[in-house]
Formats: C-alpha cells, structure tokens, sequence
C-alpha cells in the first residue's frame, strides 16, 4: 500500500487489449471517434448502451453512438473493474470509513502494477475506479465482499464511462490519468498475473482483524495498547500470522492515511529500517515460543461469532427484574461491541448504563452477574486511561437450549420508555415479543420464559397505554400508540440524551482535576529541586492528600513537610 497515490506504468503495448493495440492505435480510435466514446468502448465488450434520465433511471439500449452528450450508463465487460464511491446519505463516520478504503484500494491495485483510472464524477468526494483486473470468478467474489463490507459499490450492470455527463450537469474530470490518451492505455492495460490477489491480501480481504484495523488506522490507544511501539509490534504478529511480508508491515507504516505510523514516519530511513528488521524477528521468535497461538480471524468470523453470543441471550430465561436488567445490559454490550467489530470490547461502566437505560449502580450490580454467570470475562484490566475490556463468553451447559433470535431487536431494551418510571424492562421485553398477527399469553409465556399469570400482568399494563390490544379471546397483538408518545406522556423521554450530557460534562471536569493536579505535581517538583520555598508551598496548597503521598516520594525524606505552608 503505497503512501500516496502514483501512477504506475503497465506492461508492454504488446500486452494491451486488442481493441486498443499499441499507444498509436488507442490515439487513433480517440481521434476518430471523440474521447468519451473511446473511453466508453473500452469499458464495454461491445457498442451499446443506457441512457439515464433525470431520476437516474435507465432507458433503452441504444449505440453509443448516439448516446454520447448526455449522461449514459454501459454494462463493463469482463475483467473491467468499476467501483463507485458514493458518500451521499451517509454519517461522518461511515463517509470517512469508505474514503479510507477507497483510497486503500487504489494503493494496493498501484502497489502491484495494475493500471487504475480515477474519475471526480460529478458531486463533491464522489469518484469512479475503473482498472483491468481480470475475470477470476473467486477474486471478483472476494473483492466485492470486502468493498459491500466498506462501503463501495462494485458495479458489475452499469457504469457512467469515464467523461461522461453527470444526469444533474455537475462537472466530471479525470483525475488519474490526467489526460483522455493515458486513460485509454491504462483501461488497455490488464493486470499483472497474481496482481489482483495481492491487492485483496494487501487490503485486508483475508481478514485484518477488527482491532487491528482500529489500531492501524485510528492509532495504538483506540486499540487499547499503552504506545505506539506497543501497536507496531501487534500488527507485526499479525502480519506473520496472516502470511504477509516484511514489505507489507513497512507500506503499512508508511501510509499517511494510517495513524498508527506517524511516530515512524518522523524517524530517519535508517531507524526505520532497523526497527523493521527487529519487529519481523521478534515477532517470529513470539510465534515460535507459543505454538498455540490462534490464527487472526477476519472481521467476518468477529461478527459471526457476536451474533452467535447475541442468539445465546435469547435462549435462556432472565427472571425476575435483575433478570430483565441483566439482559439489558448485555444487549447493551453487544451493541458496543457491535459497533467496534469483536467479541473483545473496552467499554466503560458509564457506557454500559447508557446502552442499558440504568444507573451507573444498577450497570455495575448487573455486570458483575453477568461476569459471575460465564456471559463476559475480565480481559484486560482498565487503567487511568482505558476502560475494562471484557470477551464475550457463551456460558457453558447442557446443550438442551433452542437457538434464540439472532440480530438486535426494533425495540432497545435500554430506551427511554424501558426505563424505570417508564414501562419497564420486562414490560418492553413482552412489548417486542407483540406483532400484528396476535399471540396467546402461553406462546408469549414460552417465549419469555415467564409464568403465565406474570405475562398477563404485563399485557394489561401495555393495554392500558395503547401498546398492545386484545384481538380474541386470549390473544394479543402490536397496539397503536407510539413509544416515542408514551415515553412522553411517562415523562421519560430524554433520560438517556441528559445522562450522556451529564456523564460527558463529569468526564470533562475530571479531565481537567487530573491536568491540574499533574501541572502542580512537575511545578512542586522544579520548586523543591531549585529550593523555591514560596513556589513549593503555592503548588504544595492545591494538591489532595492522596498526590502528595506520592509527591513526597519525588523528594527527599521530610522535604515536603518542611516546605509545607
């Protein structure tokens, strides 16, 4: 993965597609035919195409020919790889994940001598790939996973070519090659043999795993590692467990879009290419030390092994109220660890009482059920600076208990309305469970794992606020009022936006105690150091007991008690 974006030359003319011949040729075919039809014919196996009218809907087929000055699509031949970049609809956070992967796979195509063609398309950050890759059915499967997984959109029916008219007249250029000619030659030009599979390997479609992909583009911290060096040394294990070269862990480091190398990149060639060597041959006397190290799995085997953890809470009884709780923090921290892709998760105390719709009490009482029950476990222990990390774990049993519903359900067990002083949990529990078609009080029984009078309780509760309704005689189905209306009409709506606001302004407040405390710490240290009697107390005044403890032991025994004011 190359740092920045080049052009690379591809093979001999000889080499090009036939439709193009030799650099001569591909000039001759855009003199006579105009650059966008050119560009067109060599994206497509023949001469026709769709026009595109102004709801972006296609029209019939007809030659190219005639379609060019409007905007047109064509279907890409065989080998032809295009690949869209749409950010349009998206949130901050997924427009940057699929830039980054944007940017990544253009690289890695570079990197191993496939001729790309970037397109500006029309609107602002969108853009169009097109490269000659080569019809291998198990490399085109494994491509347009890892772009669905990202982001991007392989389009395999229907591409706008390269020039083009947007079908809302925004402008369109080419951005790499900068010129119709050099263009022409790269959609010429097939890739290397093996070329394709080296990317996807380079890119991580055989399985960066989800904390290595955060510490390698977020940086060693959001991975959960103390340094950077930490983080290289991480990523160097996983290199050799995922049977990349050396090469690769440098192109990694290298890359400016990947923040875990920005302590490297600032050190001399020479120091680079000396802590390479050492982090390759430490890595592999570690792999050699522990046999039993499991291979890294892919984001793909992370996912499918939460939603197996997310099925288990489904098929055991949680009794009573605690167990209406419990089961609301555990999907709370499924949803966190959802959303950082893996069974190992950091989440922190305040984190899981939001995602539950409890206390921080209540979070903590719960957890520690759920520890105690086999659900989680300790994985690593938190710091000043890192909250707990917990591994997933589906307790061990008589293998007697049916397969609960898999995926995270409409109705969040941490919402407002299931809150306390709202219906509560087991209430919403039962509320889910409703649909249109009606249930019996024995089926939801079953389902919930309660006593029948227990479930009828909480049917006539959901009743009387217009959340369920009688169909027939013992049945039950979905009501008509809202949840965002009775969490109103309860006066719970919003519990959750006030405790995040509340529970950030505390982490601030504490953020600045611990700069203030650690600012008058080194100034009490310089004072003592100079002999600065009068700065020594200033400092000494603002700090708590439990500081200056530690404090004392920076200086020399009864120093500090007799500088004290």
């Amino acid at each position: 993965m190359a740092g920045t974006i080049r052009w690379v030359q591809g093979p001999t003319s000889a080499q090009r597609h036939p439709c193009l011949g030799n650099s001569q040729a591909a000039l001759g075919v855009l003199a006579g035919v105009g650059p966008i039809d050119a560009l067109a014919r060599a994206v497509t196996e023949d001469g026709w195409g769709f026009r595109l009218g102004p709801a972006n809907e296609a029209g019939p087929r007809a030659p190219i020919a005639e379609l060019v000055g409007g905007p047109f699509v064509v279907r890409p031949r065989p080998g032809m790889l295009a690949v869209d970049l749409d950010l349009e609809g998206r949130s901050p956070t997924q427009a940057l994940q699929a830039e980054a992967a944007f940017g990544y796979l253009v690289s890695a195509l570079e990197a191993n001598g496939v001729a790309v063609v970037l397109v500006a398309s029309g609107r602002p950050g969108h853009r169009h790939l097109f490269a000659n890759v080569g019809p291998d059915q198990r490399l085109w499967s494994s491509l347009t996973d890892w772009c669905r997984r990202e982001g991007l959109d392989v389009r395999s029916n229907g591409v706008r070519p390269p020039l083009s008219a947007h079908r809302l007249g925004a402008p369109v250029s080419l951005l790499l090659p900068a010129t119709a000619q050099g263009a022409l030659a790269a959609l010429g030009t097939p890739a290397p043999a093996g070329a394709l599979g080296r990317a996807l390997r380079q890119v991580g479609a055989m399985g960066l795993s989800p904390r290595m992909w955060r510490c390698l583009r977020e940086g060693h911290q959001a991975a959960g590692y103390e340094t950077p060096s930490h983080g290289r040394m991480a990523l160097a294990l996983f290199a050799q467990g995922a049977g990349f070269r050396p090469e690769w862990l440098a192109a990694a480091l290298n890359d400016p879009a990947n923040a875990l190398g920005a302590t490297w990149r600032r050190r001399s060639a020479r120091w680079r290419r000396r802590e390479l060597e050492r982090l390759w041959h430490k890595a592999a006397a570690y792999r050699a030390s522990h046999p039993g190290t499991s291979p890294v799995r892919s984001r793909e085997e992370a996912l499918e092994a939460l939603e197996v953890w997310r099925a288990a809470l489904g098929s055991v009884p949680w009794k009573g109220m605690s167990g209406a709780t419990d089961l609301a923090v555990a999907e709370g921290l499924y949803a966190i660890a959802l959303a950082r892709g893996g069974p190992v998760v950091a989440a922190a105390l305040t984190e899981l009482a939001l995602a539950g719709g409890v206390s921080l009490c209540t979070a903590r009482r719960s957890l520690r059920r759920l520890v105690a029950a086999g659900w989680a476990k300790v994985h690593e222990a938190p710091t000043p600076t890192r909250a707990t990390t917990y591994r997933l774990l589906v307790p061990m049993g008589d293998g007697s208990r049916e397969e609960g519903p898999a995926g995270q359900p409409e109705l969040c067990l941490g919402d407002d309305i299931a809150r306390w002083g709202g219906i509560g949990k087991s209430a919403a529990r039962a509320l889910r469970e409703l649909g249109d078609e009606a249930r019996t009080t024995a089926e939801l029984a079953r389902v919930l794992h309660a006593s029948v009078g227990s479930v009828g309780v909480l049917l006539r509760r959901l009743t009387s606020l217009g959340l369920a309704r009688r169909c027939r005689p013992g049945g039950w189905a979905k009501g008509t009022a809202t949840t965002a209306a009775i969490a109103a009409r309860l006066g719970v709506a919003g519990r959750r936006a006030r405790d995040a606001s509340e529970y950030a302004a505390e982490r601030t407040r504490r953020a600045e105690v611990r700069l203030a405390w650690s600012t008058a710490v080194r100034g009490a240290r310089r004072a003592a150091l100079a002999g600065d009697h009068t700065a020594f107390g200033s400092y000494y005044a603002v700090l708590p007991t439990k500081v200056l403890s530690s404090l004392g032991l920076l200086l020399r025994p009864g120093r500090a008690q007799a500088t004290a004011p």
